[in-house]
């Protein structure tokens, strides 16, 4: 347990060096390619800037680790890579984290392990204060958005000179996020 409350600790080598001795320890490292497996997904929100990722990759990593030690394969546990990603889309994701937009529509069709890896690339940008990431976020309807949006906001570097441009757009998707919830 104790590798795993390191993967909360503010420094990228503590999280980097703990999630690989959890790995090792749970017999998992051919699980941990290619980057869009489970494990790959799980690796990259450990590593990611933004507290409210690493905070829910702790707390899958945490059931998947105790349900290992209760028996449960690697298979049941649904850890195995099944690539529903061509590999040109795959590419299109990463080609695009210098571009303008992230395409909603190629992430869309995204499907299973490929999905879910897209929607935490999209996340770990949003905690760079990647001004791409929120809109895309909310077109792929991801859950919890507010929460990621909240703690971006506060976690975003005062000094970056694009911090108040993030900070707007994030803004904005919370209020079409509040616009969006129906009324009670």
């Amino acid at each position: 347990m104790h590798d795993l409350t390191k993967l909360v600790a503010p420094r990228i080598a503590a999280r980097s060096g703990a999630f690989a001795r959890i790995i090792r320890r749970a017999g998992w490292m051919e699980l941990l390619r290619p980057a869009q497996s489970p494990l790959g997904r799980l690796r990259l929100a450990c590593l990611s800037a933004l507290s409210t990722l690493r905070d829910q990759a702790t707390a899958e990593l945490t059931e998947l680790l105790q349900a290992h030690a209760h028996g449960t394969t690697p298979r049941a546990l649904d850890l195995p890579y099944r690539p529903t990603l061509p590999e040109d889309r795959g590419r299109a994701l990463r080609d695009r984290a210098l571009g303008a937009t992230f395409s909603t529509e190629a992430l869309r069709a995204l499907d299973d392990h490929d999905r879910r890896w897209a929607e935490t690339v999209l996340l770990s940008r949003l905690g760079m204060s990647d001004h791409r990431a929120a809109p895309a976020l909310h077109a792929l309807g991801v859950p919890r958005l507010s929460i990621h949006l909240r703690a971006a906001i506060a976690e975003a570097h005062p000094d970056n000179p694009d911090t108040p441009g993030f900070h707007t757009i994030c803004h904005q998707v919370l209020h079409t996020l509040d616009a969006e919830e129906p009324a009670p």
